[in-house]
């Protein structure tokens, strides 16, 4: 397919701010390269990249094809940031935004505002931009982030950590981390 997930703290879990920090660090790195390509057919690569931060229980599976997969409630919201953002862009929830606010390394953070989540309603979410590139016509633009562009809100603690049914009664450590889902697509400039 056209998507691939990527997460970080697995599976040794990170602090929940440093993993934050990784991922969006790889997201940024990722539109950075997907910016500079050009393909043989001069057609320029525009991804999307989706960031949320929460639980999820970490297994292998199968016994013909074992396998390491993610579950939880935080993939999916990962995966709808993916969705509902834009190219070139980081769309991220908010408590991905409250995790890089108490970190230490500076992030272009803009309020995107509030968007209708499939199966989640409706959602504070985030832009993280590349301090290089601008989102709106992907050329590179030197602006650092004003102090309006990093805002915080309030959201609660995420609590979601189930199992799914086929894994129930197993022993999983569930672990805070970055999950972070990609999906690639072209587009016709």
């Amino acid at each position: 397919g056209d998507a691939f997930m990527c997460a970080s703290g697995i599976p040794y879990a990170l602090d929940a701010i440093e993993g934050a920090e990784s991922a969006a660090n790889m997201a940024l790195d990722m539109i950075a390269v997907a910016n500079d390509f050009v393909s043989t057919g001069g057609l320029q690569v525009k991804i999307r990249v989706g960031l949320h931060s929460g639980p999820v229980v970490a297994a292998v599976i199968g016994l013909k094809r074992p396998h390491y997969s993610i579950f939880g409630d935080t993939v999916n919201i990962a995966a709808r940031m993916e969705s509902n953002g834009e190219p070139l862009r980081v769309h991220i929830s908010s408590s991905t935004h409250e995790l890089l606010l108490k970190g230490r390394q500076p992030y272009r953070l803009k309020r995107r505002g509030e968007i209708n989540v499939k199966g989640k309603g409706i959602m504070h979410t985030f832009w993280l931009d590349h301090p290089k590139i601008s989102p709106s016509s992907g050329a590179s633009s030197p602006r650092s982030a004003s102090a309006d562009e990093r805002t915080s809100v309030d959201n609660p603690a995420y609590e979601h950590n189930q199992a799914p049914d086929s894994l129930r009664g197993e022993q999983f450590r569930p672990s805070r981390l970055s999950s972070s889902k990609l999906s690639v697509s072209s587009f016709l400039g």
